[in-house]
């Protein structure tokens, strides 16, 4: 997150922030979380935000939320990526990015 929302951030519960301009970022982050970082929620999701995001995990079982369905196939192998697609909630079948989404009850 560009360093302009951060105190904005911390308001709403945030420990740490981090500017993803930053040529430093993956290192500050690994160094925030004492190199045991498993988890990730790619909130932007382009590839230069999951690049830097790839680069921070550490420790096993990695696991990377996105936002965008369509990038999975730039992960490297050893991510698991979970999708997390907002439109499904209105219960609306939508074909987007070139891929088609159903009604799914669970995401209502």
């Amino acid at each position: 997150m560009s360093s302009q929302r951060h105190q904005y951030l911390k308001e709403l519960g945030a420990d740490i922030c981090f500017d993803c301009k930053d040529p430093n970022v993956v290192s500050l982050i690994k160094q925030a979380t004492h190199g045991d970082l498993t988890y990730a929620f790619d909130c932007f999701s382009e590839l230069d935000s999951t690049e830097q995001v790839c680069a921070a995990l550490t420790g096993k079982d990695w696991q990377l939320v996105t936002v965008l369905p369509f990038i999975g196939a730039e992960l490297p192998s050893h991510i698991k990526e979970h999708q997390v697609l907002m439109y499904t909630i209105f219960g609306i079948e939508r074909n987007l990015f070139g891929q088609f989404y159903g009604q799914r009850q669970q995401d209502k």
